[in-house]
């Protein structure tokens, strides 16, 4: 049976949903580069992905 074991989250502040996943549900760093910080319980994975859109930001101004 197939089963689900890798999510990926785009999000303003990975490094800040990192905290709240550590904290909440007692998951672990496994890496980080530039923008992206990779988690896990040890058997689901997920990537914490910064969201960057230049377009949607210069709407803003």
């Amino acid at each position: 049976m197939s089963r689900l074991n890798h999510l990926s989250i785009m999000c303003e502040d990975p490094y800040r949903l990192e905290q709240f996943y550590e904290r909440w549900f007692g998951f672990e760093e496994l890496n980080r580069t530039a923008g992206i910080v990779y988690i896990t319980d040890g058997y689901f994975n997920v990537a914490l992905m910064r969201r960057w859109a230049p377009d949607l930001a210069e709407a803003d101004q």
